[in-house]
């Protein structure tokens, strides 16, 4: 107890200098956050990396004025994260007065480090985790839809999704029309039989698969396992049904790289009754037609696609190719097999075998470096800028009584759902009778689950600069990146 009272003044000493170190380190973060650029990942980096930065945001600006206030924030931020060498010198003194404790903190910390690698090695391997089946049934669907889905697995609710590319969209089975929930099973079933063979692809047999469907889901069904045939594996159909022989044979003959052969069976047997195959002159085409390319240029091109304008909301995957594929004749190739957005391209060059064989590969590889320039443009716009918000997001709010809710949604898609324009308008008392104390709970809602979002928006020199260094980063030289940066905001409007 003598022992202990003799360091009762020590340990005073030592909680009056954690008080006093506690005190420096807040003052010095408070004054750092009061910059007007400063940003809450500035306090983690290093004074290397920043000066770095600097470097990158110089050669940048090198060819135009309008980046110099840029460059002269980012000396700034960089002379306000020197502040950080006051706050490692508080934060240092505070762990020497803490030495006593330290053995035990290292002991907990090193038990939370511990859990985090565990969550974080689950994470990472989920995916190789899975079994091959799984990612052959995904190379499957990808294939037989041309990249519109993707298979996914919900491994809390254990069960398969489908991702839609063109939407950017999860949908669980049940929200799936019954021709892609049909294109699921056969591209699980496929996957299974595949891991059973050895060395030798067994033929599929279909034994009047199209009875009883309706002709969207025949064209799926028949869609589907053409494109199987395409990747090599032998078809045999069985029907007694000459509409079905029909619609097969309407399939195959507008289509290449596919053969085929009909057997009637009445002819092998030599009887008299042959199946009646009708002549079905209005059989919808199989093989999507695009307009023709001649005498279009890329724009010209564009319009006569009517193709819908871009929005950044709703991500790169959804952009039509015609912001991206270049050439004309490449584009008009992939639209023809059935790939519309970026989303299905990218699809099917990460998980489908379906025919891009024939499409230019160096074409293909402007369309990616295109995207992964359109990826970083989406980026940059969505700064300042929040979700969208629309009809489910204002009944979830819980501020918008079902008095004003269809009041309340034409005012929000009629500025494009943007929070802090609702926001305003019903304070304004555009809708009438709307309480100011539920516009109060709206806008708190909205800041709290990303709808209004706190930071400025980048304006279009920032923007820009963005997406060059991402075409630098993608191989593109400087000179070019600039050039078709220019083409790809003139592309979105954002010229």
């Amino acid at each position: 107890m003598e022992e202990l009272c003799e360091q009762v003044e020590a340990y005073d000493s030592a909680a009056e200098a954690v008080r006093e170190a506690e005190i420096r380190a807040n003052t010095e973060a408070e004054e750092l956050e009061s910059y007007p650029e400063f940003e809450p990942d500035l306090k983690e980096q290093e004074i290397a990396d920043l000066r770095e930065d600097l470097r990158e945001a110089e050669r940048t600006a090198e060819d135009f004025d309008d980046l110099q206030s840029r460059i002269a924030d980012i000396k700034a931020e960089i002379r306000q994260a020197k502040s950080d060498d006051q706050i490692e010198t508080a934060l240092a003194d505070r762990d020497r007065a803490l030495d006593d404790l330290q053995d035990q903190l290292e002991d907990d910390y090193a038990a939370m480090v511990g859990d985090v690698l565990v969550d974080h090695l689950q994470e990472a391997t989920m995916e190789t985790s899975r079994p091959d089946v799984f990612q052959r049934a995904r190379e499957i669907l990808a294939t037989i839809t041309r990249g519109r889905y993707r298979l996914d697995f919900d491994e809390n609710e254990v069960e398969f999704r489908a991702f839609d590319e063109s939407k950017q969209k999860g949908l669980g089975l049940d929200e799936l029309s019954s021709g892609t929930r049909v294109q699921v099973l056969l591209a699980v079933r496929i996957a299974f039989v595949e891991q059973q063979e050895q060395g030798v692809r067994i033929p599929l047999l279909l034994d009047e698969t199209l009875a009883n469907t309706d002709d969207r889901r025949a064209k799926t069904i028949i869609e589907s396992t053409i494109e199987l045939a395409r990747n090599g594996r032998q078809v045999f159909y069985f029907t007694a049904q000459g509409d079905e022989v029909a619609k097969w044979t309407a399939a195959l003959e507008s289509t290449n790289g596919v053969t085929h052969e009909i057997i009637d069976l009445a002819t092998v047997r030599d009887v008299d009754d042959s199946v009646h195959i009708p002549d079905l002159e209005s059989v919808e085409s199989f093989t999507p037609k695009a307009p023709s390319r001649d005498g279009h240029d890329h724009a010209s091109y564009g319009d006569e696609l009517e193709v819908d304008s871009f929005n950044p909301h709703r991500g790169a995957g959804t952009a039509h190719l015609w912001y991206l594929v270049d050439d004309v004749e490449t584009l008009q190739q992939l639209l023809e097999l059935g790939v519309e957005h970026w989303g299905q391209l990218n699809n099917l060059l990460q998980w489908g075998n379906g025919d891009l064989s024939s499409v230019d590969s160096d074409q293909i590889t402007v369309a990616e470096e295109n995207a992964a320039a359109l990826s970083e443009f989406v980026d940059a716009w969505k700064v300042g800028r929040g979700e969208p918000v629309d009809r489910e997001a204002l009944e979830a709010s819980g501020a918008v009584s079902g008095n004003f809710i269809d009041e309340v949604t034409a005012l929000a898609e009629s500025v494009n759902g943007d929070g802090r324009q609702i926001v305003d308008a019903l304070h304004d008392g555009e809708v009438n009778r709307f309480r100011s104390g539920k516009a109060n709970k709206l806008e708190t809602y909205l800041e709290e689950n990303g709808y209004i979002e706190p930071r400025e928006t980048l304006d279009h020199g920032q923007i820009r600069a963005r997406v060059i260094e991402r075409y630098v980063d993608e191989g593109v030289s400087r000179s070019e990146a600039k050039d078709r940066t220019d083409e790809l905001l003139s592309r979105l409007g954002q010229a």
